[in-house]
């Protein structure tokens, strides 16, 4: 991914788009993946303002949703981990997202079955909004 040059970004986190709306869970998660490893590059701050512009919103939607849909805990793990550092890596820019997020972590919260599942993961994420505002 950091070999992904900058003018190119907005068409890699498009492709990212395209896959999380597949409707086959597996591309999506191919698609979580990729956006994870895109925005967890150092490059990724140079175009910050665009992507959080353009596909900030839509992509935490988008993730939001697979969560919930994903049959592994493996995989809502994976899909958590994303989102934590998706709200580590735009910062203060996380604000638009905010009532988003929670009105989603609370729910995801109640339907941890096993307290070791998901919470520390929806904490790490509670912690990066709290520390981005």
């Amino acid at each position: 991914v950091d070999q992904v040059k900058p003018q190119m970004r907005p068409s890699a986190y498009s492709i990212a788009s395209s896959a999380l709306k597949s409707s086959d869970v597996v591309v999506r998660l191919m698609g979580a993946n990729c956006l994870q490893s895109l925005v967890n590059d150092f490059a990724f701050k140079d175009g910050l303002e665009g992507y959080c512009r353009e596909f900030l919103r839509a992509h935490v939607a988008q993730l939001l949703r697979l969560i919930t849909e994903c049959s592994t805990l493996q995989a809502r793990q994976k899909v958590a981990e994303t989102l934590r550092i998706i709200v580590e890596a735009v910062g203060p820019h996380v604000k638009p997202i905010v009532s988003m997020l929670m009105k989603f972590l609370p729910e995801l919260w109640k339907r941890c079955g096993d307290p070791d599942e998901l919470r520390p993961i929806i904490m790490m994420i509670l912690k990066a909004i709290v520390s981005a505002l």
